[in-house]
C-alpha cells in the first residue's frame, strides 16, 4: 500500500499499482476550483482519485455544512462538464475513515467513454476535505468496490 497525508490530517492509503500524478499530467486534468492537492492514477484499473481541500477558517467553517459544500461542487462541475454529457446520479452520505461526509455520483463522457465519478466532502476540524473518484463505466463494480475499500482505509489525526 502507499500512503499520502494532507496538512497532516488525512492520511490515504492505496494500492501499490496508483502512482501520483506529476505536474504536467496534473495539468492536462480539467479542475473546477484551486485544483487538487494530490491526483492519483491507476492505469491498470482505470481510475483516478483526487484529493482537495478548503480551509475557510473555523467561524467560516461553522456557517457550511458538507451537504451545501457538495452541492456547490456539483454545480461547478455540471456547469463545466456540460458539453461532457453530464448527468447527476444522486446525492446521499459517504464514509469515510469512519467519519460521515455527503457525497454525489455522476456521469459523463470523455472520448466517447462513459465515465463515472463520485466526489465525498468531509468536514474535519474546520477544514472540508474533497475526495474525488473517476472511473469507466463499463468498469463500475470493480472501481466502486476498490473505492470503497480505499475510503475505509483513510486515518484521521483529529
Amino acid at each position: 500500500m502507499k500512503e499520502l497525508t494532507i496538512l497532516d490530517t488525512l492520511t490515504l492509503s492505496v494500492p501499490d499499482r496508483f502512482r501520483e500524478m506529476n505536474e504536467s499530467e496534473k495539468k492536462s486534468l480539467r479542475y473546477v476550483g484551486s485544483g487538487p492537492a494530490a491526483v492519483l492514477k491507476s492505469e491498470e484499473d482505470h481510475m483516478i482519485v483526487n484529493l482537495g481541500y478548503k480551509s475557510p477558517g473555523r467561524l467560516m467553517s461553522s456557517l457550511f455544512s458538507e451537504e451545501t459544500l457538495a452541492k456547490g461542487a456539483e454545480k461547478g462541475i455540471r456547469k463545466a462538464s456540460g458539453a461532457y454529457g453530464y448527468r447527476l446520479l444522486g446525492f446521499g452520505e459517504c464514509r469515510v475513515g469512519g467519519k460521515t461526509g455527503t457525497s454525489f455520483r455522476y456521469t459523463y463522457q470523455v472520448q466517447g467513454i462513459d465515465m463515472a465519478a463520485e466526489c465525498c466532502v468531509v468536514k474535519v476540524n474546520g477544514t472540508f476535505f474533497y475526495l474525488y473518484v473517476y472511473y469507466r463505466e463499463e468498469r463500475k463494480e470493480e472501481s466502486c468496490r476498490i473505492w470503497k475499500e480505499i475510503l475505509e482505509r483513510v486515518r484521521w489525526a483529529a
